[in-house]
């Protein structure tokens, strides 16, 4: 899918977008995958802050145990 004309050419990745993505048995991987690499396939400038990194490794060791 071409999706140039849809996605922008800088995007905030959260906390909830990066978990799903990282994390195979969430229920959003596959939607997560699908996104990361139209945002790839666009050229778009993934941007992450210290705190969504924090949160993100956070949330993956708390959830992450119950449901890998």
């Amino acid at each position: 899918m071409n999706s140039e004309n849809l996605l922008t050419k800088e995007v905030y990745a959260d906390a909830n977008f990066l978990i799903s993505y990282w994390l195979p048995k969430h229920e959003d991987y596959e939607q997560a995958r699908l996104r990361f690499f139209e945002l790839i396939e666009n050229n778009s400038q993934i941007t992450l802050s210290p705190l969504v990194i924090d949160e993100s490794w956070y949330k993956i060791y708390k959830i992450g145990r119950t449901i890998l």
